[in-house]
């Protein structure tokens, strides 16, 4: 079955030791899912949580910035800081974060956020439901199967299909589509929901 199947994705990658009730344990490493260090490692599936959560734990490397200025249609993210610091914007808010700070970012609200400190800044990022993650786990596993560039192709088809972030930019948009059709022209395929990774 293809990468986006309903397949165990356990498998697929490696898996941390023993199960607990601890829903920051890292059930699926993901790994760095672009160049530069960015970390996504996952805790929780919305669709099998108690809370209907996806947990993740992300790594903000030494002086880089997240993704550009975007919002997610119909569902929140909340940032706990680890460690490191990161400044975060949300709307027209700026938040110097350090460790034991929390943001949240309401749905359809605009947000980015850069790490200007010296240490990676470690999160734990929490989605109020399964939209972004049928973006990162599904790509997280294509990149350990197909490699890097199958992986950010079917994830951009994805993402110009389905809508699940929007970039600020209506360029950005437009390039993401634009992409979306070259990738499709040349075989490519958008993925889809995995169910089960957390178990």
């Amino acid at each position: 079955m293809d990468v986006g199947g309903n397949v165990n994705a356990q498998r697929m990658l490696e898996r941390p030791a023993a199960a607990t009730a601890d829903p920051w344990r890292v059930t699926l490493v993901g790994g760095e899912l672009q160049k530069g260090g960015e970390r996504f490692d996952f805790c929780t599936s919305a669709r099998t949580d108690p809370e209907g959560k996806f947990r993740l734990l992300f790594t903000l490397p030494a002086g880089k910035k997240g993704p550009t200025e975007h919002t997610h249609p119909g569902e929140s993210e909340t940032a706990e800081i680890v460690s490191g610091t990161c400044r975060i914007w949300v709307g027209d808010d700026i938040h110097d974060c350090k460790p034991g700070d929390v943001v949240t970012i309401p749905a359809e609200t605009k947000h980015r956020m850069h790490n200007r400190g010296k240490e990676p800044c470690v999160m734990r990022v929490t989605y109020s439901g399964p939209v972004m993650e049928d973006v990162f786990v599904p790509t997280a596993i294509a990149l350990k199967k197909q490699g890097l560039f199958r992986a950010f192709m079917g994830m951009i088809i994805w993402v110009a299909e389905q809508r699940p972030t929007r970039p600020s930019s209506k360029l950005e948009a437009l390039v993401i589509r634009a992409f979306a059709r070259a990738f499709k022209l040349i075989g490519g395929k958008s993925h889809q929901p995995v169910l089960g990774w957390d178990r």
